[in-house]
């Protein structure tokens, strides 16, 4: 499905004169720098998978889904979308490509939203009984019914995103880039584009590349992740592998009548972190015996509620962060 080799993105950028003489020179033989937004990267992708695409601001993930899309042309290397070129072959990769962005609508801004359903219609060549079938599809999900006839601008975050996903699986793509779909919005329009997405994936066979700062739609909807920082790819595995190397470590949340009689046999070698007026939650390792833990609180505390749970995905993906800023201290 996707095939990324040896690829690497550089722009080069001028340099800025400090002195009245850089500046005078400047004017008859700038000086310029090559910067790599993209190092060297390669990946692959089969069909049906959702793959999480993750790292900081600045690590490169926009430059490589713009490269993906053929917006941009990699500066050495090559990519392959079912087996043809993003950039010289655009067209034909568009006809099988959605794409989301969470900043930006695809739709028209003002006009009604079956009125840019149906202008996307004439533009895929969407015959009108499979145009039909496939917005009954989505309203089943996205509830879309009462949003047809309302103009893009006077909808609500969470309204435009469900609508704007609905336009980008509108001609059944086979592949599906989403970038921070669930931004801004409240829990339940998240957990409606959460099931929607799963849905396409589990049912159509859509591959999904998805770029958020949400961890919590990573952990509900990739099997795999790709991590990469300034440039390059560090991690590319599952969620299983990811928090085997980088995680280790459980959580006890306990309510209780006063968290804040904590035995003090029980604080060494562990973290502990309030939740709220009742309710503490004690990071320990693997290696920690859990009753050791648990028997000085029933002693000392009236636990009302207890749940055992592993370390969430967005404390492993801190932990990796927190590994590559110190490689870069003792580089």
């Amino acid at each position: 499905m996707i095939d990324v080799h040896n690829v690497v993105k550089s722009y080069r950028l001028p340099v800025q004169a400090t002195t009245k003489m850089e500046k005078a020179m400047s004017l008859f033989h700038r000086k310029y720098t090559d910067i790599e937004a993209v190092k060297n990267i390669s990946f692959h992708i089969e069909q049906g998978e959702m793959v999480g695409y993750i790292g900081k601001n600045g690590a490169g993930k926009s430059t490589t889904i713009k490269m993906l899309t053929g917006v941009l042309m990699p500066t050495h290397g090559s990519i392959m979308i079912n087996g043809n070129n993003p950039y010289t072959e655009r067209k034909k990769v568009a006809t099988n490509l959605g794409v989301v962005f969470g900043q930006r609508t695809q739709l028209w801004w003002d006009l009604p939203l079956l009125d840019s359903f149906k202008l996307l219609r004439d533009v895929y060549g969407i015959q009108e009984q499979e145009f039909t079938r496939r917005l009954a599809l989505f309203d089943d999900i996205l509830d879309l019914q009462s949003l047809l006839q309302k103009p893009v601008r006077l909808m609500s975050l969470g309204q435009r995103m469900r609508s704007d996903i609905a336009a980008s699986l509108l001609h059944e793509p086979k592949l599906l880039f989403l970038d921070e779909p669930t931004i801004g919005l409240d829990i339940e329009a998240k957990e409606r584009i959460r099931q929607f997405i799963k849905m396409m994936n589990e049912d159509k066979k859509v591959t999904v590349l998805l770029t958020t700062h949400d961890m919590s739609d990573i952990e509900k909807l990739c099997s795999r992740i790709m991590f990469i920082d300034d440039g390059q790819i560090f991690f590319d595995g599952t969620q299983q592998q990811l928090k085997s190397l980088y995680g280790g470590v459980k959580s006890i949340k306990l309510t209780t009548e006063n968290p804040t009689v904590i035995p003090s046999s029980v604080l060494d070698g562990i973290e502990i972190q309030m939740k709220s007026k009742h309710q503490i939650e004690i990071f320990y390792s693997k290696e920690t015996n859990v009753s050791d833990i648990l028997v000085p609180f029933f002693t000392c505390n009236v636990v009302q509620e207890m749940g055992i749970e592993e370390e969430g995905i967005e404390r492993v993906i801190a932990k990796l962060f927190h590994s590559l800023q110190e490689k870069v201290k003792v580089g």
